[in-house]
Formats: C-alpha cells, sequence, structure tokens
C-alpha cells in the first residue's frame, strides 16, 4: 500500500484506459458520408512510388486517407485543401487478406478516397508556429539528401532522426527486426533520451553562469520543438512528457517518481487520441518504460564500478524491455526474435554517436560548412553497426516464425511477468518457485493459443491489373496467374506483401508461380485452359480465343474483348465470374448481358 501511494495517477490512468478500450470497442464502420466535394486540412504527407499519400482531416473532426496519384502539386502539413472524391469507409478485399480495415480504424482513419490530381486544390496554408515546425520535416530530409552519405546512411537517419520511415527499403527492415533492434530504426524513448543528453551536452556552458534550471527547461522546450517536428509519435510524445514531468519536479524541488510521469504521458496521450491504445507503438513503448521502471530498482545493480554498472544495466534494460514487449511483438507482427540481447547492447552503444553526427551534419549543412568528413564517419559508423545486426539476423534460428496467438493469452503473459517482478524484490525460495510455475503455465498457453490452419484451400484474390487463383496444400502455396509477363513477378510480390498474415498463419515456405505451361501436382491440374481444384474446376478467359469447353465456373478477366454470351455458348459453366480487374464499363456491360440472357453469374468486385 506504500508503493501504491507513491503513485497517486494509478487509478486516473486506469479509468482512462478502461474508457479508451470501450471506446474503441464501440468503434464500428464509420458511416458513409455520400458528399464528392470536401474541404481538409492536410495533418501528414508522404511520397510514394505512384503519387502521394495525405492523411486529412475535415471540419467533423473525422480522418481521411486521401491517395494523389501526382507529385506535380505537392502538399504539406498545414494545408488546407478542397477536392471532389468518392470517401470509402476501409475494408478487407477478401477474408484471406491482411486486415487493411483494421490497420486503419486503430490509426483513427475514417474514410480512404482517391482524387484525381486536377480534383485537389490548395485553399490556404497555416502560418502557425506549430504548423511551420511541421513542415520543417521534409526539408530537412532533402538537407541530409543533398549530402555524401551513402544511400543505406541516409535511409536510416532520415528515419533515426527525422521520422521518416518511407524510405527504408524492405531488406533494412527485415535485418533489424530478426535481430531483435526494429526499435532503433522508429523514433522511440530511446532516440528521445539520446537526443536529450545531446543537448543538455550542448548547453552545459549555462551552468558556468549558474543557469541550471534555464538549462532543464530549454532542453525540454527544444525537445517539444523536436517531437512536433517528428510528428508526435506516442514513444516521443511519452519520452517527452516523462521528461517534462521530470524537468518541473527539478526545477521546484520536488522529488519525482518515474511511473507518476508515465501514467501521466498514459493520461494525456489517450485523452487526446483514445485510438492509440489499440496501436502497436503505443503498447510496446509504454509497457517497456513500465518493466524498466519496476524492474531495475528490483536487481540492485552495484554502481561502484563503472563499467560493469553500464554492461549490467544495459543488458537488464534489454532484457526487462524485450521480455515485458514479446508477445505483444508476437501478437502483432507474428514474429520474436531470439538474440535480441546479443544484437542490442553494440547496436545502442554505437547509436548515440550515429544520431550526434547526423545531427551535426544537418547543423553544418545549414550553415554551409563543408562536411564531407563528417559523412565518411557517420557512412562508417553505420556500416559497423549494420553488418553487426545483418550477422545477427543471418545466425541459425534468429527468429521464431509464424507465431499466430489469441489476444487472451496477454493475461497470463502479463501475470507471469508481475510474478518474476515480485521475485527479485522479494528473492524467497516461494517467490521464484511460484514464478516458475507461472512461466511453465504460460509456456502451456502459448502453445494452446497457437491458431490452427486447414489441410488445404484456395481463393480468388481481388487485383485491378490481373487475375490470379491462390491454390494452397499444406505449406505450399501455387498462384495461378493471367497477368502479362512483365508484371507477373511484381504481382507475385504484391501478393505476398497483402497476403504476409495468411502465408505467415499457414508456415508457407514456397509459392509457385504458374503460367500457361500445363502441370499437375498436390490435387492441381492445369492444362493451359483449366484449372482443377479437386473436384472443383475454372477457366479464365482472358483473351478471345478460347476452345470450347466445360466448368463449374468461367472467370471473364482482363483481356478478354469478345462478347459475354457468346463466350457462355462455347464454355459451357456453371456460373460465370466477372472479375474484378475488368474495366468498370466493360464490367458493367457484360452483366448487363449476361442478365438480359439470364446466364448465371456473380461479380467479384461484390466480394
Amino acid at each position: 500500500m506504500r508503493f501504491l501511494n507513491q503513485i497517486p495517477l494509478l487509478p486516473v490512468a486506469a479509468i482512462v484506459v478502461v474508457y479508451a478500450l470501450i471506446l474503441n470497442g464501440n468503434r464500428g464502420t464509420t458511416h458513409l458520408n455520400t458528399e464528392t466535394k470536401h474541404s481538409a486540412v492536410v495533418q501528414k504527407a508522404r511520397e510514394s512510388s505512384s503519387g502521394q499519400i495525405l492523411t486529412v482531416e475535415n471540419s467533423n473532426g473525422e480522418l481521411i486517407r486521401l491517395t494523389i496519384p501526382s507529385i506535380e502539386s505537392k502538399f504539406h502539413p498545414g494545408d488546407s485543401i478542397q477536392f471532389n472524391a468518392p470517401l470509402k469507409n476501409p475494408s478487407r478485399s477478401d477474408q484471406f487478406e491482411n486486415d487493411f480495415a483494421a490497420l486503419m480504424r486503430r490509426s483513427g482513419i475514417a474514410y480512404i478516397a482517391f482524387a484525381p490530381p486536377d480534383s485537389v486544390t490548395a485553399t490556404s496554408t497555416s502560418t502557425g508556429a506549430i504548423w511551420k515546425i511541421r513542415r520543417l520535416q521534409p526539408l530537412l530530409s532533402q538537407i541530409l539528401g543533398s549530402t555524401s552519405l551513402n544511400d543505406d546512411t541516409y535511409e536510416f537517419l532520415n528515419a533515426a532522426i527525422i521520422g521518416d520511415t518511407s524510405t527504408l527499403d524492405h531488406d533494412t527492415r527485415s535485418a533489424f527486426s530478426n535481430a531483435g533492434v526494429a526499435h532503433i530504426l522508429a523514433l522511440s524513448g530511446l532516440h528521445a533520451g539520446i537526443i536529450a543528453a545531446i543537448i543538455l551536452l550542448l548547453l552545459s556552458p549555462l551552468n558556468i553562469f549558474g543557469l541550471r534550471k534555464f538549462r532543464i527547461a530549454a532542453s525540454i522546450l527544444i525537445l517539444w520543438i523536436y517531437a512536433t517536428l517528428t510528428g508526435l509519435s506516442p514513444s516521443v510524445t511519452r519520452a517527452v512528457i516523462m521528461a517534462t514531468a521530470v524537468a518541473i519536479g527539478y526545477i521546484i524541488g520536488r522529488r519525482n517518481f518515474a511511473l507518476n510521469a508515465l501514467l501521466l504521458a498514459a493520461i494525456i496521450i489517450l485523452l487526446s487520441n483514445p485510438a492509440q491504445i489499440m496501436m502497436p507503438g503505443f503498447q510496446m513503448s509504454f509497457c517497456a518504460a513500465a518493466s524498466i521502471i519496476i524492474t531495475l530498482p528490483a536487481i540492485n545493480l552495484n554502481r561502484k564500478r563503472k563499467f560493469t554498472y553500464y554492461i549490467t544495466s544495459a543488458i537488464a534494460t534489454t532484457s526487462a524491455a524485450t521480455l515485458c514487449t514479446g508477445a505483444i511483438a508476437a501478437i502483432h507482427f507474428h514474429t520474436l526474435p531470439v538474440y535480441f540481447l546479443i544484437a542490442n547492447i553494440p547496436a545502442v552503444a554505437i547509436l548515440p554517436a550515429i544520431l550526434g553526427g547526423g545531427m551535426l551534419l544537418i547543423t553544418l549543412e545549414c550553415l554551409s560548412i563543408p562536411s564531407e568528413w563528417l559523412c565518411d564517419i557517420i557512412n562508417f559508423a553505420y556500416k559497423l553497426m549494420f553488418s553487426f545486426i545483418e550477422f545477427i539476423s543471418r545466425l541459425p534460428g534468429a527468429t521464431l516464425q509464424s507465431i499466430h496467438l489469441h489476444d487472451w493469452v496477454l493475461i497470463p503473459y502479463f501475470l507471469t511477468a508481475a510474478l518474476v517482478i515480485f521475485a527479485l524484490y522479494k528473492k524467497r525460495k516461494q517467490a521464484y518457485l511460484t514464478a516458475s510455475v507461472s512461466i511453465v503455465v504460460t509456456m502451456v498457453c502459448f502453445g494452446c493459443s497457437q491458431k490452427k490452419s486447414t489441410a488445404e484451400e484456395h481463393f480468388i484474390t481481388k487485383a485491378a491489373g490481373h487475375t490470379c487463383i491462390v491454390y494452397r496444400n499444406s505449406n505450399h502455396a501455387y498462384v495461378i496467374m493471367k497477368a502479362p509477363a512483365t508484371i507477373r513477378k511484381e504481382a507475385v510480390k504484391e501478393i505476398e506483401r497483402r497476403y504476409s498474415d495468411y502465408l505467415s498463419l499457414h508456415r508457407i515456405n514456397a509459392i509457385t508461380a504458374i503460367d500457361g505451361s500445363p502441370m499437375e501436382c498436390d490435387g492441381l491440374k492445369y492444362d493451359g485452359q483449366k484449372i482443377e481444384i479437386h473436384d472443383t474446376s475454372y477457366i479464365i478467359a482472358a483473351a478471345d480465343s478460347l476452345a470450347a469447353d466445360t466448368a463449374d465456373y468461367c472467370i471473364i478477366a482482363r483481356g478478354f474483348r469478345g462478347d459475354a454470351v457468346k463466350l457462355a455458348h462455347k464454355i459451357h459453366a456453371d456460373t460465370f465470374l466477372l472479375g474484378s480487374d475488368l474495366d468498370i464499363r466493360r464490367h458493367n456491360r457484360y452483366a448487363d448481358s449476361l442478365t438480359v440472357r439470364e446466364i448465371p453469374f456473380r461479380s467479384l468486385r461484390q466480394f
């Protein structure tokens, strides 16, 4: 009870958490807005390979994910825009695809929209201080990009300092994730702490003039500017709020308890945006911080030997943070790194030099001071760090893959974590025994919670450029695709991306793309025209020259230019399927003609 008296914010935080969970539990599909003319303010803006993706907020406070297939007219945070586009509720193309709708809901996105470039106009630009700071982000990215940094180093600094992860390639993300150091790529409390230390170091001359409190206040102000610049991510906001609370306590001469500062940060973030409680970044950031704050005092590290203290504290901090967030990471990302401890300590040791060098590089570039020498140092430091991370990520068994757990497993998991921490404080045999039994029970729960999969199944994907059937037999998948040879390889990669959760759940270790060549294997038979999967047969009409045949289903796909009724006379099928890749006008014309002739059909656009 004495411990609870030290954290008076705990009941308030509990109420706010319950409020946020209830609010998100009641958050269903937003009522569809049928208007096509909209006014909004740009909150976030980034460029993609095909144009711009904006997050805008309308007059009702609803967030819209707006895609514009052009970068000729660039939009920035704080711009007021008008656009003409129908709004859609986020949804999955099919039940096998990754849940894009859930991701959008967790991000607070109410609608998605696609607007032609000529339908979007900027009406004004906000001149407020916050928006001015937010608009500095792309400018700083350009400054880094104009230096002699290697591409890999630039991409890392762009993510780790400025918060723009859009330029990171897949191989880099995979290496950091498999080694258990993915948190280094995304702005977190670690980055904020390093940057705060650098700021305090730069402002240390103020101590000479007796301005210690002013130095602390100035550092906090700079940290808030930095957090605003990088988009106020939950982890950085959490760190800055905690630092602010501690700084205020120091300035007014009051003793601080770190857990109160953490609870205060959670309350502020959830009251301003309750949807954050469903985001992996928020969950992992706060769980990691709480585990470190609670666990480290129980270990009683010896501070007399400085070197030993820093090594043991680094090990303890990394272990506490990773173990208390492991289940959350497994539920969201379906993987769990094994060698996280080996990878984290050297990587975190090198990180301050890279971040400090990056900040100094931006400063020198702004002052037009030659900085090639500094780029060489940063390139070397990053190469050293990444080479080590890549080595760890390629070790046998570096990552446990295909972990698919139900959410209820978090109850025994965190109960076990609490018992382990309790045992560390009590240091009694009974407490250690109880924690050990709880660990065994939790491992059994993990095994029981692993989601089961069927032996085989097949489905038709929804894509705008081609028609594709995916057939899975055990842990092998076959892709029968009617697509031009020039895009077939990219189309398979798109399937791997869109259905990554499905492939992981079924532990698929190989995908075979089938072109026009006949083949027969694993319950699948393909003669170049007809696809037979056990007792079900398909014919994909992607060209006008088809031989007469019979099938259960005939899919009229992109590439067919003929008459749908004549096709029905040639291909005798129980049901015709209008492919999602058909041009909408051709699709509607075929639907009308099949309806008139009473030929049974269904549209794949509706599923």
